[in-house]
């Protein structure tokens, strides 16, 4: 009996040992989930004039030919090719649903390649543009799915 009780007992100093071992490693997998959810959700976006977002160096003009020699015709605003995320204000896509928008008298477009059918605002214009004090996200999951930036542009 003293030989079983003793098996026993060194049975169990291993059982607490490996217990102690998982709770530890599930700790560990629990961080690294969280973090990995934290930085798949952080979305950026940022709303100012095409000046701003120009020397911000936000986005680049592309496009467009010379008219009269003076004159550039048909520049398009584009999203930058390395974009800093100081520029931007960060967000979490599930919980900002709501972007506001600084003067709800001007018109504003997406310069990034965000389908403007996901967002509701007060009102669209023919040429694609909207006004309003702020866009909603109809649908975050297929909205933030182009692009972690999103960028509008003031008209």
């Amino acid at each position: 009996r003293d030989r079983e009780i003793a098996g026993v007992q060194a049975q169990l100093q291993q059982l607490r040992a490996e217990n102690a071992q998982l709770a530890t490693d599930k700790a560990v997998l629990t961080d690294t989930v969280k973090a990995m959810d934290t930085r798949e959700n952080r979305v950026f976006y940022v709303v100012g004039t095409r000046r701003q977002l120009l020397a911000d160096g936000v986005v680049a003009e592309e496009g467009g030919s010379r008219g009269l020699l003076i004159v550039k015709l048909g520049k398009s605003l584009v999203p930058a090719r390395s974009l800093d995320e100081a520029k931007f204000t960060r967000a979490d896509r599930r919980e900002v649903l709501t972007i506001p928008l600084p003067r709800a008298d001007r018109p504003y477009r997406i310069v990034s390649r965000h389908d403007v059918g996901l967002i509701s605002v007060e009102k669209v214009e023919t040429d694609g543009s909207f006004r309003g004090a702020s866009i909603r996200i109809t649908d975050p999951a297929k909205f933030w799915t182009p692009s972690r930036y999103l960028i509008i542009a003031e008209k």
